[in-house]
């Protein structure tokens, strides 16, 4: 029943909603916390579903007594005839707190701080125009002018956490590529270490960056290893000085060269650059103890990205905080990927919301408007046709049972073609993966 549960334990229970619904966003209304605590309550049987509502309305309100509401306060007075019974105006929707939660903006803080802090190595100015005049290493061309007055702010400016905005096809692989052959160049090779938020990117960054490169979470749970490990070498030493000369100390020596290699690799060191890429897809709580780590060790993170692009999947937009935190942030600006000038003038407009972008877009015939089914069909046809002239395509959809139709449709016709065997593995939305698909 509904008062067999005291207060300390719903407590404890709203602490950890409150913890899993922040960890995924950087504000929350009650909503968010009140459909975590059924989650985290499911598991419990109750006498009545009256008793369970109880016991949630209850949680829900010692948890949001433990977070912060930044909504401007009720400013005008509200007439009683235009309150609700619970004395709420009814000129502000139900649920319209916003929450969020000390923590996350003591991490903010910290982060715009670092941003600020200009005590970190830099390089001289005379090194960076050396390597601007140069072709960058394992490439047949150099920096273009706006890349290599990016390379110059950042390398130049001390700041503990500095940011690089590209948007797409504005060349930040190639601008990366400068900042590495810039900061190797002053401070020596291996001193430079990408990051990206998933592995995927990180592997993408690894082939074009051309140094040591990471997944963040990776890199994380390996740095929140490090002090054990060292505690372990400590005790193989205190062991080693007991054993004499023996099969068991070789085995000791193997263990804490082991260790002490690993100990190596996820270390920072005075005087390194850290580079994350896809800087926007990562979390506020990620980057903070990754900045704290660099600021601690002596080293520089740089943030590359650009905020008009996805957020994180967690608590997330301190790349976009960073970015208009700074009066003139490095950016690039010339885009190179596309073929046409107008389509680099319309990406430009479209990441920033202006609406002549569509027009462009329609004056160009890139823009095609039919009936669902005249429109999957025209969307298949055109990945039929691509994956026949062996080019790599994606069909992009807006929910997943278009998805899931036109993967089965795809699937059907490779089957039928004998790219692909019909028998595979069932995955939990009914869809089959046999030898030969393509898992994206």
């Amino acid at each position: 029943r509904a008062d067999d549960l005291t207060n300390e334990m719903l407590t404890e229970v709203g602490v950890i909603a409150v913890h899993v619904v922040a960890d995924k966003r950087s504000t929350f209304s009650r909503a968010n916390v009140f459909a975590e605590v059924l989650r985290q309550i499911h598991g419990v049987r109750f006498a009545s579903a009256d008793d369970r509502m109880a016991v949630v309305e209850r949680t829900v309100a010692l948890a949001l007594a433990g977070v912060l509401l930044i909504n401007a306060p009720e400013l005008a007075h509200t007439p009683a005839r235009f309150t609700r019974p619970d004395g709420t105006s009814q000129f502000r929707a139900r649920g319209f707190e916003v929450y969020t939660t000390q923590a996350l903006l003591d991490a903010e803080a910290r982060l715009l701080a670092a941003g600020r802090c200009t005590q970190t190595p830099r390089v001289a100015i005379q090194i960076v125009a050396d390597v601007a005049a140069e072709n960058l290493p394992g490439r047949t061309h150099g920096l273009s002018a706006d890349q290599g007055l990016a390379v110059e702010q950042i390398a130049t400016s001390g700041r503990v956490l500095d940011v690089l905005v590209g948007p797409a096809g504005t060349g930040k692989s190639t601008t990366m590529g400068g900042l590495r052959a810039v900061w190797e160049r002053h401070f020596g090779p291996g001193t430079v270490v990408g990051l990206a938020p998933s592995a995927a990117a990180a592997q993408v960054l690894a082939e074009e960056f051309g140094a040591a490169t990471e997944n963040t979470s990776k890199w994380l749970t390996e740095q929140a290893r490090q002090p054990g490990r060292l505690r372990e070498i400590d005790q193989l030493h205190a062991k080693l000085n007991r054993v004499g000369p023996s099969m068991s100390a070789s085995m000791l020596r193997k263990r804490i060269d082991n260790l002490s290699g690993e100990v190596e690799k996820w270390s920072l060191r005075s005087g390194q650059l850290v580079v994350v890429d896809e800087a926007s897809l990562a979390g506020t709580f990620a980057l903070d103890t990754l900045t704290e780590q660099a600021r601690n060790a002596g080293a520089k993170v740089v943030l590359v990205g650009d905020w008009a692009q996805l957020s994180p999947v967690e608590a997330g937009g301190a790349f976009h905080m960073l970015v208009h935190d700074r009066d003139l942030a490095p950016e690039l600006a010339d885009v190179r990927r596309f073929t046409h000038a107008w389509e680099k003038a319309a990406s430009i407009d479209l990441r920033v919301g202006r609406p002549g972008a569509v027009e462009a877009y329609e004056e160009h015939d890139k823009i095609v408007g039919g009936d669902r089914e005249s429109m999957l069909d025209l969307l298949y046809d055109a990945w039929r046709d691509d994956v026949a002239a062996g080019r790599r395509s994606l069909m992009i959809a807006s929910d997943n049972d278009t998805v899931t139709a036109l993967n089965a449709r795809a699937r059907a016709h490779r089957v039928a073609a004998g790219e692909v065997h019909a028998i595979g593995i069932e995955t939990a939305s009914g869809a089959v993966i046999g030898v030969g698909d393509l898992v994206v």
